[in-house]
């Protein structure tokens, strides 16, 4: 069991407010009406319980630089991110605009093409 007094990390899931959160474990349960299981409708993911306000604020810094550093490495892949090109032809089989697409498997793999939107219902391609 854990103690009353252990302070429980969180990450808010809210539309109007996101961030960390730390209370102790009862003042959890106070305004849980004594249900300590984060359940839907609740909006709290507990991510860890640590012993003192110390170990918890130095929690949520740790957990805020872990966010902080996946944004980084995000914005970087998109900076690297090929751009299609703007005028999108129509697909020659079905007439839907088409996609800009990169080969998987085959003789031409790793090269670009338009694909029809429709795929897989619709197999129509363009040479890029």
């Amino acid at each position: 069991m854990i103690p009353l007094d252990y302070y429980v990390v969180s990450w808010q899931l809210d539309k109007n407010a996101s961030g960390f959160h730390a209370e102790t474990v009862a003042d959890m349960l106070k305004r849980n009406r004594g249900i300590f299981a984060t359940q839907y409708p609740t909006n709290y993911i507990a991510l860890s319980f640590e012993k003192s306000q110390d170990a918890a604020n130095a929690a949520i810094e740790e957990f805020q630089n872990i966010l902080k550093l996946a944004k980084e490495e995000r914005m970087a892949l998109l900076q690297d991110w090929p751009t299609e090109p703007i005028d999108r032809p129509s697909c020659p089989k079905c007439n839907t605009a088409m996609v800009w697409r990169t080969s998987k498997t085959g003789v031409n793999a790793g090269k670009q093409f338009w694909g029809c939107l429709s795929f897989p219902g619709c197999k129509g391609t363009r040479n890029g």
